[in-house]
């Protein structure tokens, strides 16, 4: 008797589907439909922060030769999930653009693009929400080429920015250009 192997990081996208699935029952609430979307988002992130960076490490330490590379088939597997991702995340949009945005919007809640135009009230809010939530928990570390490697955590929130002084011109992927903005 043979037996068809299933790769499990393959049937681990399906059960992740069951609940993008989920995020489809109308008969659910508007907010545990949003719940079901951002778990399958957490999960999905995690899938390719673990799994596929095993894979693409496998790639990286063994020739392609190795035993292991010929039994598992990395490049195969890292294919075959982004395809099924793709067609997945195809999914995860059309639910919620078309069915959970406007349900949103009839509840008062706008979801805003960045080509919206915000109220003068609505501008000082979120300024004060910056200042007394935001800023007081950020935490800025200089980076120095070869010099500071800092420690970053899983799971937290990072933004890395490239600053300039004003009155210098750049050097930016071989070209040469005044910053658009600078301190």
């Amino acid at each position: 008797m043979e037996f068809e192997y299933n790769n499990r990081d393959l049937s681990w996208l399906l059960f992740n589907y069951r609940v993008l699935e989920e995020a489809k029952d109308e008969s659910l609430p508007l907010y545990e439909r949003l719940k079901f979307l951002a778990i399958y988002s957490n999960n999905l992130e995690e899938f390719y922060r673990v799994r596929v960076s095993y894979y693409r490490q496998m790639i990286r330490e063994f020739p392609a030769t190795h035993p292991k590379i010929v039994q598992v088939q990395p490049e195969k597997i890292i294919t075959k999930i982004n395809e099924i991702v793709g067609g997945y995340l195809e999914e995860f949009s059309a639910i919620y653009e078309v069915s959970i945005k406007p349900q949103l919007e009839e509840n008062g809640i706008k979801i805003l693009d960045k080509s919206d135009c915000l109220e003068d009230d609505d501008v000082k809010f979120l300024h004060n929400i910056f200042n007394q939530d935001i800023l007081p928990n950020l935490q800025p570390v200089i980076l120095v080429k070869n010099k500071v490697r800092p420690f970053l955590k899983t799971g937290q929130i990072y933004l890395i920015l490239r600053m300039y002084s004003r009155n210098k011109t750049t050097k930016y992927l071989g070209k040469t250009a005044l910053p658009k903005y600078g301190l």
